[in-house]
């Protein structure tokens, strides 16, 4: 865990300069800053700042200057954090910027996660000019800190269709193939966010985030991610019989969100046992390699 006295300082200052963007900013402000990186990965549920700086030399003391440098870096992670998380996709619709956009609590609000965030590696070129400093923030619980919870989860759907049922320790949906992406004539592939949602093709909702209860929610998300067919990395999650069904599209602005079957709806609507599935968020999304980690643009 990182936490620093002036952070809330640095992260208010910036704030104030609206026009100027916090890359530009950052660029402008310090003359070792070389590049930043920003990552996320969705199976792993974390976001990833690498900022790349020159190393300074001090009197021939590389230690010393290694870790002036790993300060000013460390100083300067508000400013990062709140440029990484700017770009990631909250749901469908929005990112985390453009859904918090005109509200002055969010800096507050980013200024709370700094110490969430871990200093995950620290790596000296072979010429030993520069120095790449990694960080990680687990994207669950920071964004119910960023955002809220709900305090009462809202009714689950039920179904009225019979099918064949029971009760399963988990769901796991393969979404790894390009599938048709709903009101268009085109295929897409599924693309990660925050609080995505999972709909029937006749868009009944079978699981948003609001009827999640809001513990699990905040403990680790709606669902989980994995580029594994078997989701065995989330085992945890869904347990030894999950129910596995293969997704019929994918939906939205961004194509975060999921539609299976009526009748696979069913089978999970249809069961008490697996509602509470929804309600605790025992559910993967399997999807393509090439969606598992990507590159935020500031």
């Amino acid at each position: 865990m990182i936490t620093y006295p002036r952070i809330c300082v640095a992260l208010s200052l910036l704030l104030l300069l609206p026009t100027v963007t916090p890359h530009v900013l950052a660029q402008a402000s310090d003359p070792q800053l070389l590049r930043n990186e920003y990552i996320v990965d969705w199976p792993a549920a974390e976001l990833i700042i690498r900022t790349t700086r020159r190393v300074e030399a001090q009197g021939g003391n590389a230690p010393i200057a290694v870790h002036l440098t790993e300060r000013e870096a460390d100083y300067s992670l508000p400013q990062l954090l709140h440029t990484a998380l700017h770009g990631l996709q909250r749901d469908t619709v929005d990112t985390v910027g453009s859904a918090t956009e005109g509200s002055p609590s969010i800096a507050a609000e980013i200024t709370r996660l700094v110490p969430r965030v871990r200093r995950s590696s620290s790596r000296r070129s072979r010429d030993l000019s520069e120095l790449t400093v990694e960080y990680r923030l687990p994207l669950f619980p920071a964004a119910t800190e960023l955002f809220g919870l709900h305090e009462v989860a809202s009714p689950m759907p039920r179904s009225l269709q019979r099918v064949p049922t029971r009760e399963f320790t988990g769901i796991v949906v393969y979404v790894a193939d390009s599938l048709p992406l709903h009101g268009t004539n085109r295929n897409a592939l599924l693309q990660g966010a925050l609080f995505p949602r999972i709909y029937d093709t006749e868009m009944n909702p079978v699981l948003v985030p609001g009827m999640m209860d809001p513990d699990y929610l905040h403990q680790w998300g709606p669902l989980a991610y994995s580029t594994d067919a078997q989701a065995a990395d989330h085992a945890e999650r869904i347990g030894n019989d999950p129910l596995r069904i293969l997704a019929r599209g994918v939906f939205g602005t961004s194509p975060t969100d999921v539609l299976i079957s009526t009748t696979d709806a069913a089978r999970i609507l249809g069961q008490p046992a697996n509602l509470n599935l929804l309600r605790e968020g025992r559910v993967v999304l399997v999807l393509a390699s090439e969606s598992a980690r990507l590159q935020i643009q500031p």
